[in-house]
């Protein structure tokens, strides 16, 4: 750390040292800004990580450990991916069967009327009363189709702040923050926080088991043209990261087209498991006569 003496008789207040072979060399976070502060007294932020004294540690983002963290960033890459979606309906599966899904606007009626904000049904409460359960979706089912109305949107990935809340190994709750575009209806940039309970499951997946969902107006200095939107949604292709998805895919493809479980898993597998494009597929084929009579269910 004495790499650091030229810069004792500097006034430096933040300075980033994570990632450095020399933070290897202490065995406690309280020896490592003890040792950083004797060359920089001045010092209030490490490591994006705020020093102040008689204060708690402030975190940017909080994970219980790496195993959380590789998680979190996992599970928010792909369920932003699959919301930004033009249809929604691609996040089935990831809800809970007794799911709860509820939203909240900060932004007042009047504003939000010259925003044209009204498509989103908002469970705003005051207090408890007789419409306390309104707009308290219950079901995946239930909770796709409320989400299919809001309008289309882009989240901006670099934007997110994770706050992971509680983590036993069989419920985690976690808060996203971040920004948003609005796309439809006119382009707005809001800010939204997103808290969800996931419980795990079988082949080491988690499931929504309550999502709440609250938007609000974007800092005074961000303008829609600082969330640029990085690539065509419609190039996305979602993954499937375990067997229950593709299950339900499949088990979806055979409602759609009343073909047998095996033809219904190869026209997924060849559309790398993209719905839509699988669709698209089997109507091609259809058209032209190309499906034996066996493919589909009797």
């Amino acid at each position: 750390m004495n790499t650091l003496t030229p810069l004792k008789n500097l006034t430096i207040t933040k300075i980033w040292l994570d990632g450095n072979p020399l933070c290897e060399n202490y065995s406690s976070a309280d020896q490592y800004v003890e040792s950083v502060k004797r060359y920089c007294p001045h010092l209030e932020e490490l490591d994006g990580v705020c020093i102040v004294p008689n204060m708690p540690l402030i975190y940017r983002d909080y994970f219980s450990n790496d195993k959380t963290q590789r998680l979190v960033h996992r599970f928010a890459a792909h369920f932003f991916t699959l919301f930004d979606q033009l249809d929604r309906t691609v996040l089935r599966g990831l809800y809970h069967k007794n799911a709860f899904y509820s939203m909240t606007l900060a932004i007042p009626n009047t504003l939000a009327q010259k925003m044209n904000f009204n498509q989103y049904p908002r469970r705003n409460l005051l207090r408890k009363g007789p419409k306390k359960n309104t707009f308290l979706y219950q079901g995946q089912e239930e909770i796709l189709a409320n989400l299919n109305k809001s309008p289309r949107s882009y989240h901006d990935r670099s934007s997110f702040n994770y706050d992971v809340m509680f983590d036993d190994g069989d419920c985690l709750v976690v808060c996203i923050s971040g920004l948003f575009k609005k796309l439809s209806s006119g382009t707005n940039v809001l800010s939204f926080s997103r808290t969800f309970v996931l419980t795990a499951s079988l082949d080491n997946e988690y499931h929504i088991m309550n999502d709440q969902y609250h938007i609000d107006v974007a800092p005074k200095n961000v303008t829609p043209d600082k969330v640029v939107v990085k690539y065509s949604y419609d190039e996305i292709v979602p993954i499937c990261f375990s067997p229950t998805e593709k299950s339900v895919l499949i088990t979806r493809i055979r409602q759609i087209t009343m073909l047998t479980t095996e033809w219904s898993e190869t026209y997924l597998s060849e559309a790398q498991w993209d719905m839509r494009k699988a669709i698209t597929n089997f109507m091609k084929d259809f058209k032209s006569n190309a499906i034996p009579e066996h493919a589909f269910s009797r």
